[in-house]
């Protein structure tokens, strides 16, 4: 990241630029007719971020890849608000990992079990944040969050400095926003 003196704990400075080691690794294997998937991840992305308490994480687990469901069968029944929002709202999920198919083998597990998915360039998705609300459109003042221009940032009120997406983040395709910083996107239809 160009122009940036400060920088995240993992990363160097030279010559005012930020620069840090992302590492991804996503591998499939056949176990018994069973297609599993492991991603082992850093978490660090691969655009600049806003924020310097970023740090690298240890993400690594593997899950059954497309298994294969009945339809007509769900894992849960949801038949009101309440239920619906009990089960997508909070930053914490009640699952059973080991009847999912889910095996951490990680050292960051707290985190990593805060992560919906993987993005293509190796940070994590996450759910809804500690106040049950969406981070992007927040419905109390409360909830505004700190997002870059990638719609990223560190966990909030943490020292693991998980940075994660609540959403797609354009800078997935790293030919999307360049170098535009978050007030040039708000007068842009292309942000």
């Amino acid at each position: 990241c160009a122009k940036k003196p400060r920088c995240i704990p993992d990363g160097v400075v030279s010559g005012g630029t930020c620069t840090w080691e992302r590492r991804l690794c996503v591998t499939c294997r056949d176990v018994n007719g069973v297609t599993k998937i492991r991603v082992q991840t850093n978490n660090l992305p691969n655009h600049c971020v806003q924020s310097v308490s970023v740090k690298a994480q240890s993400f690594d687990f593997e899950v059954v890849f497309n298994p294969k469901k009945t339809y007509g069968t769900w894992e849960k029944t949801i038949s009101s608000q309440d239920q619906l929002n009990n089960a997508v709202c909070p930053i914490n999920k009640q699952y059973d990992a080991a009847a999912l198919g889910i095996e951490e083998f990680g050292e960051d597990a707290q985190e990593s079990s805060n992560a919906m998915g993987i993005a293509t360039n190796g940070v994590a998705f996450q759910f809804a944040n500690q106040i049950r609300e969406d981070p992007c459109y927040p419905i109390t003042h409360a909830n505004e969050q700190p997002l870059d221009v990638c719609l990223g940032h560190n966990q909030r009120d943490s020292d693991s400095g998980m940075y994660h997406y609540h959403g797609v983040s354009p800078c997935i395709n790293p030919n999307f926003v360049g170098d535009t910083s978050v007030s040039a996107c708000s007068d842009s239809a292309d942000c």
